[in-house]
């Protein structure tokens, strides 16, 4: 699962705004917090992962109250493989501020990557409803549906995405299976055909 969740970050929307702007309430209160906030985002586009969770825990620390510093905490720990500890940043981030898509979309994933897929699949709703155009919120709700075979649900999702399919045996003889059961004959033969280029060694 590592850099997944450094690859939202980046493509994020939000993310040339974080990285440009202290998250201080005015421009004369400059507070550790920002300060320890900004290194944070610093560290973990450069993927400096264990920098950016002293930086994080310092922020924390300081503002616990922070739901921006709570998700950012939880993509470092998720990416060192803390889950348990990951989930409940993400989880405390949602209980401060319910509108933060991004904590709900980075707790879907990892349920997703855990394979508890009814978790997984609430968040990502979430996520999607607060952010309709999140293309990363709508696959990743298209694989959790998928593996839940409800085939109709995940094709759409999987559509809207409009991401292209990955390098993936698995992905592909999922979707295939979903493409017959909806009886699109000619996307599950385009998809069969994608899957004879695809190495059997290659993972999600």
């Amino acid at each position: 699962m590592k850099h997944f969740l450094i690859l939202f970050f980046l493509l994020s929307p939000h993310a040339d705004r974080l990285l440009a702007s202290s998250p201080s309430r005015s421009a004369d209160q400059v507070s550790v917090q920002a300060d320890a906030f900004q290194r944070g985002l610093t560290a973990l586009k450069d993927d400096r992962v264990a920098d950016a969770l002293e930086e994080f825990t310092t922020a924390e620390r300081e503002h616990p109250d922070d739901a921006r510093v709570r998700n950012f905490r939880g993509i470092v720990l998720a990416n060192l493989g803390q889950n348990a500890e990951a989930a409940a940043e993400y989880r405390e981030s949602i209980r401060l501020d319910p509108r933060m898509e991004d904590a709900y979309r980075n707790l879907g994933f990892l349920k997703w990557t855990e394979h508890q897929l009814e978790p997984a699949r609430e968040a990502l709703e979430r996520a999607v409803q607060l952010s309709p155009g999140d293309s990363f919120a709508h696959y990743y709700l298209g694989r959790v549906l998928l593996e839940a075979q409800r085939y109709l649900q995940a094709i759409q999702e999987l559509e809207i995405s409009r991401a292209p399919l990955p390098a993936d045996a698995g992905f592909s003889i999922q979707v295939t299976a979903g493409y017959i059961a909806l009886g699109r004959r000619e996307d599950a033969r385009k998809s069969l055909d994608h899957l004879v280029t695809i190495p059997l060694n290659v993972s999600r």
